[in-house]
């Protein structure tokens, strides 16, 4: 464990030994694009088996065209930015087990559909991230995954409303939407180093009004909150995460 300490961690090995594999779930990765051909990751891509690939037809009619493995918003195609987070984000979740190649993932065999809201950008605008949110839901993903975020300083969710009623109104309508329809939203809580009960981190702060929405906080190979990571009343939960100082606790 790098230096940690036992027992800080997911006790992957012993889950691996009870079931390792989750070949039915598709989960959503809102994020960076995933590299799709990545070879510890190419196995467990999603397919929309609806669409044909190529034929600049929209075959299931969702309104996206040739979406075989997901979608890019940001460039309205069907072909994912090859995003270096994206595809670390997508790794830790699903990267293919026992097989000789790269690391593990937390489910060996699963379906990751890459939702690109980044591009080649730095930043992701919310509407992209909604409509990344309501395509999940639509397309049938059971966990969507958010690893992504900002902070709004000395703010709150009533504040917020206020403020950006609209704005408001438009996330928790598509969070809700996806979890009405049975997606659970893995969202981070934040890497500011800020509490957010006093500062607002988006949209994570959505899981203390919607069942169904989870904010994360990581936690070092120590057992402490990492030394990056937001922390306070409105997280939902922590899970290991690594660490600044080169500990990795995931």
């Amino acid at each position: 464990q790098a230096g940690g300490v036992d027992g800080e961690d997911i006790f992957a090995p012993e889950a691996w030994n009870i079931i390792n594999r989750s070949p039915n779930v598709d989960i959503a990765v809102i994020d960076g694009g995933i590299q799709v051909n990545h070879p510890d990751l190419v196995n467990n891509i999603w397919n929309n088996s609806d669409e044909i690939p190529g034929n600049n037809i929209d075959d299931d009619s969702n309104g996206y065209i040739d979406d075989i493995n997901g979608w890019n918003f940001v460039n309205n195609n069907g072909m994912p930015y090859a995003d270096l987070h994206g595809t670390h984000v997508a790794g830790i979740i699903g990267a293919e087990g026992n097989n000789s190649t790269g690391i593990s993932g937390v489910t060996w065999d699963t379906n990751l559909m890459s939702l690109d809201v980044f591009g080649a950008n730095d930043l992701a605008s919310d509407s992209d991230i909604i409509d990344a949110i309501y395509y999940a839901a639509d397309n049938g993903a059971e966990v969507i995954n958010m690893s992504i975020g900002r902070l709004i300083p000395y703010s709150s969710l009533s504040d917020y409303r206020l403020r950006e009623p609209a704005e408001y109104a438009e996330y928790y309508e598509a969070l809700k939407y996806a979890t009405d329809k049975g997606s659970t939203v893995i969202i981070s809580a934040g890497n500011e180093d800020a509490d957010v009960g006093i500062h607002l981190p988006l949209p994570a702060a959505f899981s203390s009004e919607i069942d169904g929405v989870i904010s994360v906080a990581a936690v070092a190979n120590t057992g402490d909150i990492s030394s990056y990571s937001n922390y306070g009343s409105l997280v939902t939960i922590a899970a290991p995460g690594g660490d600044d100082n080169g500990n990795d606790g995931s």
